[in-house]
């Protein structure tokens, strides 16, 4: 659900960094963002393999 994206597959990013633009719902006049990972059909739990401090 983004409107531009910024990174491509397996790119290393550190905090801060531009992963996309979020499409605007014009209805509600703000952007929406929907974040999930998956692998294969399986959604992963991203504390699984993100580091969070």
């Amino acid at each position: 659900m983004l409107d531009k994206i910024e990174v491509n597959m397996y790119d290393h990013i550190q905090a801060g960094h531009l992963i996309g633009t979020v499409t605007t719902n014009t209805e509600a006049g703000k952007g929406m963002f929907y974040f999930a990972l998956k692998k294969d059909d399986l959604y992963i739990n991203p504390t699984e393999v993100l580091s969070f401090d």
